[in-house]
């Protein structure tokens, strides 16, 4: 193997250690190849001399820079949890951690079909809302929700619901799901 030969594999070896995909062909540490970033999944332009010297660690995505210590609201994992999970379930994710935050305060930390109250904390087990006492101990029990499931994760069609009713409401669109909950509520013998 000649000595740039063996250069360029080990400059590929490289960039395989850190977080970013290489999805174009390498064409030399100061050309601009593809990559795809570790947080939104998005492809991008940069050198791989950037990467390697770690100044690009992302496209840039404002996912990124959060998705390294979460929110006030919501934790780090569980942001990584639905970015992974719909890229799994091959379903579009536009949206930021900042918006989701937003739309959760905004809500009033209420799940947006029932009222009941939501969790929104870190792990499963605290919240990060302080009480009189400090930190209220009780279950995460907020889900982020597609209000049409036949749409990504994308502004205006995303919602914070109890864990319980996001669970009932599956991968129905919200119209077909009141709908079902009006005639059961209608039927209902007790």
């Amino acid at each position: 193997m000649t000595k740039s030969k063996q250069h360029i594999e080990e400059s590929i070896q490289r960039l395989r250690n850190h977080n970013i995909k290489m999805v174009g062909d390498y064409l030399g540490s100061k050309t601009k190849t593809l990559f795809e970033c570790p947080y939104c999944f998005v492809t991008f332009f940069t050198t791989p001399n950037r990467i390697l010297r770690e100044e690009t660690k992302s496209c840039g995505c404002s996912r990124g820079r959060a998705l390294r210590k979460g929110t006030d609201n919501i934790s780090k994992s569980y942001w990584t949890s639905l970015i992974v999970s719909a890229k799994r379930r091959d379903i579009l994710f536009s949206i930021d951690i900042e918006y989701v935050e937003c739309l959760l305060i905004n809500q009033d930390f209420k799940c947006a079909l029932s009222g009941l109250d939501i969790v929104a904390g870190y792990g499963n087990k605290i919240s990060n809302r302080n009480g009189p006492d400090g930190p209220t101990k009780k279950k995460h029990t907020a889900s982020l929700d597609r209000i049409n499931s036949s749409i990504g994760y994308v502004k205006e069609n995303v919602q914070w619901l109890h864990v319980d009713v996001n669970f009932m409401k599956h991968a129905y669109d919200q119209d077909y799901f009141l709908e079902i909950c009006r005639l059961c509520t209608s039927n209902s013998t007790f």
